[in-house]
């Protein structure tokens, strides 16, 4: 065996979880479960925001029905990405434009937005500004403008700031 192969065993030894605790294994289940949750609560709750602006005022649980349908797109990525994982023996797996991206930009401005502009976060988008008009009664128009400015402030600002939380 190569030293290439070598680390790669070890690699897939490293992340294998036969090796930890059931306790850390349902730990780390729970934090995504929780961090989720958190996540799908505060853009519901800036999409509400936003929304009062308009004369319709929104109710709060409505918008997180939407939200809830927009974030089970998060299934099929999830889908999608185990096997990019396994394949990649790696979790640094991106499915948008900073795959074309040369490794090295990694934290760089350009390399974080093509990172934040997959299809899945763009699917997600497109369905919020589908489900909003339907389910709290504004126009077209004016749920395409509030998700549309909603989302370029979060991509510029994941552009600049990146990820801090890795």
């Amino acid at each position: 065996m190569c030293s290439s192969d070598l680390r790669r065993i070890a690699n897939i030894d490293a992340q294998n979880a036969q090796g930890r605790p059931p306790e850390l294994v349902i730990q780390g289940i729970v934090f995504l479960s929780v961090y989720q949750f958190a996540t799908l609560l505060g853009l519901a709750f800036v999409l509400w925001l936003a929304l009062q602006l308009y004369p319709t005022k929104a109710n709060f649980k409505t918008v997180l029905s939407v939200c809830s349908f927009a974030f089970l797109v998060l299934i099929p990525e999830a889908i999608l990405r185990t096997p990019l994982v396994v394949a990649k023996e790696t979790t640094r797996v991106y499915r948008g434009l900073a795959a074309l991206l040369p490794f090295e930009w990694r934290g760089s401005p350009l390399f974080n937005l093509c990172e934040k502009l997959d299809i899945f976060s763009i699917w997600m988008v497109v369905l919020l500004m589908i489900g909003l008009p339907i389910a709290v009664g504004i126009t077209k128009k004016q749920a395409v403008i509030t998700v549309g400015y909603l989302w370029g402030v979060w991509l510029l600002g994941s552009m600049l700031l990146g990820n801090l939380m890795q």
